[in-house]
Order: structure tokens, then sequence, then C-alpha cells
């Protein structure tokens, strides 16, 4: 596992209803887009106050370095945190 900086330009891997990628975009934009209904919820561990569980998204993506390069098809794993005001 890897945390990126929320600036990564990234792109999901499956294309669109129409046949075309998907267009890059901020790490954090992309992940501030998805509906509820796409985020599960996760059981991370127990805790003093019984099982913390946090909001989790994952989707396969191609990330863009700053030359235009688009690197190989990889996971990200988006969190938001708890007791953090839903921060992502």
């Amino acid at each position: 596992m890897l945390d990126v900086p929320a600036n990564t330009w990234i792109r999901e891997v499956a294309p669109r209803p129409d046949g075309k990628r998907p267009p890059f975009a901020r790490a954090e934009v992309w992940a501030a887009r998805p509906p509820a209904a796409r985020w599960k919820t996760v059981t991370v561990r127990d805790g003093e106050k019984g099982p913390l569980k946090v909001p989790v998204l994952a989707r396969r993506v191609q990330t863009q370095d700053e030359g235009g390069r688009v690197g190989p098809s990889e996971t990200l794993l988006v969190l938001r945190e708890p007791g953090r005001g839903g921060q992502t």
C-alpha cells in the first residue's frame, strides 16, 4: 500500500458507457464525485468503543505524470477517516 498525494492525476480504467476513457482528474476531486452507493463500509479493527468502521472506495485507475505519460492499471483505495469530519 502506498500513500499518494491528493493532487495525483488519475482516471478510472473502466470505459464510460459511450466507450470513451474518462478524463484525468486530481485524486481529491475524483474521490469527491462518486455517489454514496459506491462507498462500502469496512470494519478495520476493534476499538475501545466498539468496532472501528470506515467508508472505503476501491477502483482500478491509471495515473498520469507531469510529462503526460500514463502509468499501468493499479488499485486506488480511498478511506474516509472517522472523527475528522469525514476527511478523505
